[in-house]
């Protein structure tokens, strides 16, 4: 048994709705995620919908944390820390080849 989670994420997010996409995100193979390890960025995809359809997104960038009843209660960063995240994952992303602006992106995710 699941809980739902609230993930907090510092990057680019994008909405993933081809079949095809979907099993190459499950396996690994999906040339976004190839290029986020080439870069030493971290991604995580999953189905966010809010009404057991299908709202399926893949986040690269840099964790800040996913929160909820089975996972982190609460999370502090500094100025600073937030500050080197986000720079050094800019950075990433330029190297990688990513061409979307970087955001705090904070997406909550339902269990079904």
């Amino acid at each position: 048994m699941g809980a739902d989670s609230c993930l907090v994420y510092y990057g680019v997010r994008y909405q993933i709705t081809d079949e095809s996409e979907l099993e190459q995100l499950s396996d690994g193979t999906y040339p976004l995620i190839r290029a986020a390890k080439q870069a030493g960025l971290q991604y995580y995809w999953g189905n966010f919908s809010m009404d057991g359809g299908d709202y399926n997104l893949l986040l690269i960038g840099r964790e800040i944390g996913l929160f909820g009843p089975e996972e982190l209660g609460e999370r502090e960063l500094a100025d600073s820390e937030l500050h080197e995240i986000m720079q050094d994952t800019r950075e990433r992303l330029k190297r990688g080849g990513f061409s979307l602006v970087p955001a705090l992106q904070i997406q909550f995710e339902p269990d079904y």
